[in-house]
């Protein structure tokens, strides 16, 4: 998959023809996903390249920072969901005040006509707004459409027995330590995505358990604990169990960021300095203060038993 920060740097790539979907896409869920299968319809219809042009960082960060929520996955991890999908590029358009001033109409010609690439045509949301002060909606993108020569096609909200999928649901299921709903929304397991990097060494060193240690890059993760894990490396898949705390038992005060450690089962290969994604799949228990590296290292072994069961059940 292309990445790119303008549609037009793509004609350097070789896309010259493209459908087009437009929007935020944090978490990738189930409503995007559905935006994301309608776009490749598009694409394949008119023999074009599904691209996805979203914004970084969130408009809000610039225009609103204090009521911008946190991001369900970071912009590196939104690459490898979409890449997952089959999209051809994604254009990850820098978000300014500049931008933000720009009408409905400048929009669409400024950042898409103009870009000398052949659009095909528009998937978005049905509520999707745009240009200043959001002014812009549906009949207004229709009508630029018709004016420019592209289809248009808005995708309805995805809803099931309760409420509307959106990013905003699923961050109170995450924070809720509510598992198995946020994977009902996300169409996937919850995970976090980081670089692989030199952890403290107690894991391997005092509680004989080696665990990768995960930089990740997410703004948001589940109450703090221990949970049954996935990790996937270059595309496979690896049962573990998956530490995210502070230490409490080694450290009297809580670090800036939770340690994020896992511990792959059967697993020995040096993997330091890969990016990792890892997969909430079960909470086991909350993070503890134990009264010595023993009563831990006891109560480890136990939570990897439990670990291997939750594994075995879920397939």
């Amino acid at each position: 998959m292309i990445s790119s920060t303008n549609i037009a740097d793509l004609k350097a790539s070789g896309i010259s023809r493209i459908s087009l979907a437009i929007g935020i896409f944090d978490g990738v869920h189930i409503g995007h996903q559905k935006i994301i299968e309608n776009l490749k319809t598009c694409a394949e219809s008119t023999s074009s390249e599904a691209v996805i042009l979203t914004f970084h960082p969130n408009p809000l960060k610039i225009l609103r920072p204090e009521i911008a929520p946190p991001m369900l996955i970071s912009l590196k991890h939104k690459e490898l969901l979409l890449k997952r999908r089959g999209i051809s590029a994604i254009v990850t358009l820098p978000f300014t005040r500049d931008l933000s001033l720009l009408s409905p109409e400048e929009f669409i010609q400024t950042v898409i006509v103009d870009s000398g690439v052949d659009i095909q045509s528009i998937t978005v949301g049905s509520r999707w707004r745009f240009g200043f002060k959001a002014s812009g909606d549906l009949q207004l993108l229709k009508s630029l459409g018709e004016k420019f020569n592209f289809t248009v096609s808005a995708v309805g909200e995805d809803e099931d027995s309760e409420s509307i999928i959106s990013s905003t649901r699923i961050r109170k299921c995450v924070q809720a330590g509510d598992i198995d709903g946020t994977e009902a929304l996300l169409g996937r397991p919850f995970s976090i995505y980081g670089k692989v990097n030199k952890g403290r060494g107690i894991a391997t060193e005092e509680l004989r358990y080696p665990t990768a240690n995960i930089m990740a890059e997410n703004e948001i993760s589940p109450p703090l604990g221990i949970y049954a894990s996935n990790a996937i490396i270059d595309g496979q898949k690896y049962p573990g169990i998956l530490y995210l705390g502070n230490s409490p038992t080694y450290f009297e005060n809580a670090p800036a960021t939770p340690f994020v450690e896992i511990h792959i089962f059967d697993f020995d290969a040096n993997i330091y300095g890969q990016m990792v994604e890892i997969e909430f799949i079960e909470f086991i228990r909350g993070d503890e203060k134990f009264d010595c590296p023993e009563d831990l290292r006891k109560q480890i072994s136990n939570d990897i038993e439990k670990a291997h069961i939750i594994h075995k059940m879920k397939g």
